[in-house]
């Protein structure tokens, strides 16, 4: 025949776990009961000491071999006396924890300081807030003065490139004035010397004065020796003689 399988009743379960934790409650034990069950579920049993008031939560497994009961962990617990209020506020401490009252404590204390290090954080957050408002303003007031600056140095570069410009059309103004000048002192000597000589001259025309490049055509046709043989008609009176320079001046209006 098969072996049918029987789940034990509730109070079978009951019987068999107060035997077990009544093991002297016999003739020879002195009818000696030790505990009392307060109440059974599926995975444990919960009962009291009764030498000492300790309520304990004994787990227990069932046989199915032989559908008896085997004892398990033991674990003290506690029953306390509170209000219905009370009661709804542990269980959703309970419902809050997990579905049990395992480190609550611990939980608590754990959530204390993380609410402790948010509320500092968001100080911190508050305080770097307001530092980079601070910061933003400056930088505004900052950008400002820059932009303000940047104007200025604008106007300056603006009038700075009109007096450059304006130097330089002074400078070629000059340059082309005092060329001319030199060119009409190689033009007075153009024909008293060599023509190899007056090139020379010309070719370093930017590096003489028109005193120096007079001085020097001078020197160069006094060396040549026409100076010594120009007709006695060309020669003036000293205090009416005029160098090439002061002749080519005295063309020009004052």
């Amino acid at each position: 025949m098969s072996k049918i399988n029987f789940k034990l009743s509730d109070d079978q379960k009951y019987a068999a776990i107060w035997s077990l934790l009544n093991p002297n409650y016999n003739e020879e034990g002195d009818w000696t009961c030790e505990y009392s069950i307060c109440a059974i579920y599926d995975e444990y049993a919960l009962v009291v000491c009764l030498e000492n008031g300790q309520y304990e939560r004994v787990n227990y497994t069932k046989n199915d071999e032989d559908d008896s009961v085997v004892l398990g962990e033991r674990t003290n617990v506690y029953v306390i006396d509170v209000t219905e209020k009370e009661k709804e506020t542990i269980e959703t401490l309970r419902q809050l924890n997990g579905g049990t009252y395992d480190l609550v404590n611990e939980n608590l204390t754990n959530a204390e300081n993380n609410a402790r290090v948010c509320e500092e954080q968001s100080s911190k957050i508050d305080e770097m807030t307001q530092t980079i408002v601070t910061l933003n303003t400056e930088a505004e007031s900052e950008t400002a003065k820059y932009t303000a600056l940047e104007e200025s140095y604008n106007q300056l570069n603006t009038q700075y490139s009109a007096l450059a410009e304006e130097n330089t059309t002074l400078k070629n103004y000059k340059h082309d004035i005092e060329t001319q000048h030199k060119e009409a002192v190689i033009a007075e000597y153009a024909e008293k010397l060599s023509e190899e000589v007056i090139d020379a001259y010309k070719a370093k025309l930017d590096e003489y004065t028109v005193e120096d490049l007079d001085m020097h055509l001078a020197y160069e046709l006094k060396k040549s020796g026409l100076a010594f043989n120009k007709p006695e008609a060309e020669y003036v009176l000293k205090d009416t003689f005029k160098t090439g320079v002061e002749q080519i001046l005295s063309r020009y209006k004052r």
